[in-house]
């Protein structure tokens, strides 16, 4: 497969999604970007400013599906997502059936080259054993709602495999400064880095656990580069995990993140069990008064899983090389962070 010239993102609006539409506008490729009507203003003019053609309408309409895809030879789709809190029927709905739905469109379009669908390492839960996962690792999400909406929308793309030129791009946790300045609630829905640096500078930080847990982060700039390389080099069918090169533990990352804020790493730790219960409280709050949960239990979940994993097939099939390491990435992004008035 190869990149095309007219590519549609889905989801541009996002922290990832805005980043690759910079990058293929740097690489002068001429792209569409589907839009909600409620999507931030701020993340529209980015995208208008950036040159990109706006396209609005929602995964769940296939009337404005089919003007999206129109005239589209790639299209790398992110659409769905989920935040904490969000109702488990709207997280299914918008990454199942609207996957479902661009995929049907794209289908009776037939004339898509590739179809780059963007997933998460959710898909593969809580590692067992000392061996890294690969993409071979089976279908095993925790009891989270959008790992569990995520795995069953990576085996509808799956099943079209042999009707549709498309790949699979799993990421583990990115981060890396946005393009687009929002408000802080819906920047950490899509990454934990601000609420990690954030809770250890101003020294709340608690492991849940041990710490012990090894987790798995790629840079934003070496996200993009892996999904590039997937659309151009990907094979059909195929899944491929893009992330830094190595999982650490999270301990480990905790205190890369305290040499970049300069602060003494911090040694508490609350139990699993008791992590949990007060979660619930955060939550039952939450559905009383409104807002999002400071902790929920699917975010400890999340936390304290086990995610020890192996890119060693982007690297052989790809050519994929993350160039960003942990420390000096989580200092470009506190930096941002820092200079936009976050921490």
């Amino acid at each position: 497969m190869a990149l095309q010239n007219k590519i549609l993102v889905t989801g541009a609006t996002g922290f990832i999604g805005s980043h690759l539409a910079n990058s293929l506008i740097k690489k002068r490729k001429a792209i569409k970007c589907l839009v909600r009507e409620s999507s931030p203003k701020v993340a529209i003019d980015y995208l208008s400013n950036l040159g990109a053609e706006l396209v609005y309408g929602d995964l769940l309409d296939k009337a404005s599906l089919r003007k999206a895809v129109e005239d589209i030879d790639t299209v790398f789709h992110f659409g769905g997502g989920g935040r904490v809190g969000m109702p488990k029927e709207i997280c299914f709905k918008i990454n199942v059936e609207g996957t479902r739905n661009i995929l049907d469109i794209c289908l009776e379009q037939g004339a898509i080259k590739n179809f780059v669908h963007v997933s998460s390492c959710a898909v593969m839960g809580n590692i067992k054993g000392d061996k890294p996962a690969d993409e071979s690792y089976p279908y095993n999400p925790n009891d989270i709602t959008y790992s569990k909406a995520k795995t069953e929308t990576e085996k509808i793309v799956l099943s079209e495999k042999n009707k549709l030129p498309l790949t699979i791009v799993r990421f583990p946790g990115v981060y890396g400064p946005p393009l687009i300045k929002e408000d802080a609630n819906r920047i950490d829905g899509v990454t934990p880095a601000l609420m990690m640096l954030s809770a250890v500078k101003n020294r709340q930080w608690m492991y849940i656990g041990s710490g012990k847990n090894l987790v798995h982060m790629v840079y934003v700039d070496d996200a993009v580069c892996g999904l590039i390389l997937a659309a151009e080099k990907g094979k059909t069918g195929e899944k491929y995990i893009i992330g830094d090169k190595k999982s650490i533990t999270m301990e480990e990352m905790v205190h890369t993140i305290a040499r970049v804020l300069n602060v003494d790493a911090p040694n508490r730790h609350v139990s699993i069990p008791i992590a949990k219960f007060f979660s619930m409280m955060f939550e039952l709050k939450s559905r009383l008064f409104g807002g999002v949960p400071r902790m929920s239990r699917e975010m400890v979940t999340g936390f304290t899983a086990n995610m020890n994993i192996d890119i060693s097939k982007a690297i052989r099939e790809l050519g994929h090389e993350p160039k960003v390491g942990l420390e000096e990435g989580m200092r470009t992004t506190f930096k941002w962070y820092k200079e936009n008035g976050y921490l």
